[in-house]
């Protein structure tokens, strides 16, 4: 009976031994078990294993993950120290929770799959350990999990294949998001204009995506140059993507870079304004470009070409004044493998230009092989690769308001006592309209100071002509001269108020003045002859062409005139009055009169040639056909020859009546 007894006291204690254990272990401090989160995303759940045994330390612990069924358990760590996950299960082998404390903190980690769908899931992270030293097994609390996934619709765009002049360009539209969507559609924007393909509205269900063709609209004929864009955006509802851009390249070569044998090794400005790529009206501007053939074969026929592209992508290269001997385009001829050869392009940025923004373009290519096979169009040395920005700016330094272009002197070199007239274009350059202009023309030693006032002002980018007319001193010494241009403006209550910071000087050559060395006066200085170079007809322009040659045993400058012509033309003018020729030497002058209305028949005039106190002259003579003649006038002075006329005729008709009465018989 006692041992009955004691057998049930004993079972009875052992089932609350085993109550007790299971009650002093279980999770505490949890966080992050019940989340609302997007698709494609991750989060943690953490919290301690509290051991409240007070006897028996918990080992053998083992976390058991639930199968969520929209992602997957990522990651396991206890502490910092982490542990692998097999089938949803970790072993947290060395990890031992002393009797009454806390593990270290328990970190789980998982990754929600993209595109699940909204909805809520749920599962419990439970777990097993055991006793030690008795090895009975430890009943653990588990962990609810909770996990709303959020309804996140999105759109996407990608780039499969750039758009060229010659290649349908691409894109992919996806469903990135994790609902349907409708009324899916493209919306494109930008200056370059396509067409897409295909151009309904669609469908697309959650990671289905679809290809759309971009192509070059029909209608454009001409793409400009530089980078073109256009910009793609899908939309369903008030569902956007991101914009992406597909951009069309029209580079300088026609084709496009194309060939691997030549190299634009160098683009450097050599001489410019007060910046390279900032540049003034009328600033000086001289590039050099260095090309090298980098193949093993010679090229032949090599060109360097230089372009200006506006706002537009329109060349205007056009439309600046080149010092430089073939303007924009420059034939380099062979360059042979391994060698190199520059191009130097020097050019006056014009008066007119707009200003505003453009591209400087250079690109090299054979003219042998042809541009479409072998060309080259980019450098490092320029900003872009394939085009330097250029920035084409209004003066705005006071002092420097006013510009000189296109000063012209006639005649280009002279010699005492000669009228000489200067004519320029005077321009605004600066930021500011001018009331009132006025322009001085001064030299001391010739005793120039003169000046010219444009009352009419000049607004911004306008130009006025100046004119001034003035005569070489008798006792100008052979040289040249400059003759400096300046300017004075902000015209206020009769006063200048600004004047030009520097003067635009301009050469004028005198010659002639200088008496030449005594000659004896059998000694010739020069021979000349002459030649019609055009009809001579009454009331016409006609052309001398007249060959004058040293024949001294020095140098000698050469004045050329003509006279005793008054009489029957006017004298408009010589192509060349000033020069100087070697001994031996020669040189061609044409003389252009204007011959009378009224002028027949035999005619002459002297050519001359001074030099010094010397002159050699040459008498020309010209037979002048009579100009259009009335008819009276031709019937005047051959009264016999028209009286032998009409009876030949008489004659004629007579022998032809008689003919036919002849032939009717």
């Amino acid at each position: 009976m006692k041992a009955n007894i004691f057998a049930l006291l004993f079972i009875i204690g052992m089932a609350f031994l085993s109550f007790a254990s299971a009650a002093s272990v279980f999770p505490e401090n949890v966080v992050g078990n019940s989340v609302t989160v997007d698709h494609d995303t991750s989060f943690e759940v953490k919290f301690n294993i509290k051991n409240d045994d007070a006897e028996q330390n918990l080992t053998d612990l083992k976390v058991i993950l639930p199968a969520l069924n929209i992602g997957q358990w990522t990651s396991v760590k206890v502490g910092s120290t982490s542990y692998s996950i097999v089938n949803n299960q970790a072993t947290l082998n060395d990890v031992t929770v002393v009797n009454k404390t806390s593990s270290s903190l328990i970190t789980l980690v998982f990754k929600v799959n993209r595109h699940v769908a909204p909805n809520t899931y749920n599962g419990q992270v439970s777990f097993t350990g055991k006793f030690s030293p008795t090895g009975s097994t430890a009943s653990i609390d588990p962990v609810s999990v909770s996990v709303t996934v959020k309804s996140t619709p999105s759109l996407s765009l990608a780039k499969l294949q750039d758009l060229k002049l010659n290649q349908v360009g691409s894109v992919n539209v996806s469903n990135s998001g994790n609902i349907l969507l409708n009324s899916i559609t493209i919306i494109k924007s930008g200056a370059l204009n396509v067409t897409l393909s295909p151009s309904d509205a669609f469908s697309l269900s959650p990671s289905e995506s679809k290809i759309i063709q971009v192509q070059i609209d029909s209608s454009i004929t001409t793409v400009p140059f530089g980078d073109n864009t256009v910009t793609l955006m899908a939309k369903s509802g008030d569902i956007q993507s991101s914009s992406l851009n597909l951009n069309l390249r029209n580079s300088f070569c026609s084709n496009g870079q194309i060939g691997t044998n030549l190299s634009i090794r160098n683009v450097d400005f050599v001489e410019y304004g007060e910046d390279d790529t900032d540049w003034n009206l009328l600033d000086h501007i001289k590039l050099d470009v260095e090309v090298e053939n980098t193949g093993n074969d010679d090229v032949d026929n090599v060109n360097v070409e230089l372009g200006l592209f506006n706002s537009k992508g329109e060349n205007v290269i056009g439309d600046i004044d080149f010092i430089s001997k073939d303007d924009e385009q420059i034939d380099l001829g062979r360059i042979r493998d391994g060698d190199e050869d520059t191009a130097t392009f020097e050019f006056v940025v014009p008066a007119d230009l707009d200003t505003g923004n453009y591209k400087l373009a250079v690109k090299a290519f054979s003219d042998d092989v042809g541009e479409s096979k072998l060309c080259t169009d980019e450098s490092g040395d320029l900003d872009t690769r394939f085009f330097q920005n250029i920035k084409v700016e209004k003066e705005n330094d006071e002092g420097r308001f006013i510009a000189f272009d296109n000063v012209k002197l006639s005649p280009s070199e002279a010699t005492c006592e000669d009228p000489v007239s200067l004519t320029s274009d005077a321009y605004n350059i600066g930021d500011e309209d001018q009331d009132r202009v006025r322009v001085n023309l001064f030299n001391k030693a010739l005793g120039i100071d003169m000046n010219y006032e444009l009352r009419g002002g000049l607004d911004q980018g306008d130009k006025g002509k100046v004119i001034f007319n003035f005569v070489i001193p008798k006792n100008a010494e052979d040289k040249t001269y400059d003759l400096e241009l300046s300017s004075e403006y902000d015209y206020r209550n009769g006063v200048y108020r600004v004047q030009s910071d520097e003067s635009f000087k301009f050469p004028l050559k005198v010659v002639g003045c200088k008496a030449q060395p005594t000659v004896p006066v059998t000694t010739r200085i020069a021979s000349i002859s002459a030649s019609l170079d055009s009809d001579a007809v009454a009331g016409k322009d006609m052309v001398v062409k007249a060959s004058v040659r040293n024949i001294g045993n020095a140098s000698a400058n050469f004045i050329i005139g003509a006279k005793n012509f008054e009489s029957w033309a006017k004298l408009n003018d010589i192509s060349e009055r000033l020069f100087t020729l070697n001994p031996g030497e020669s040189r061609d002058v044409s003389l252009n009169f204007a011959v009378n209305g009224d002028a027949e028949g035999d005619k002459s005039f002297v050519i001359e040639a001074i030099s010094g106190d010397k002159t050699e002259t040459r008498e020309v003579s010209v037979n002048i056909a009579g100009g259009a003649k009335s008819l009276s006038g031709f019937f005047k002075g051959n009264t016999l020859a028209w009286v032998i006329g009409l009876i030949n005729v008489l004659l004629i008709v007579i022998i032809i009546i008689v003919a036919v009465r002849i032939a009717k018989r």
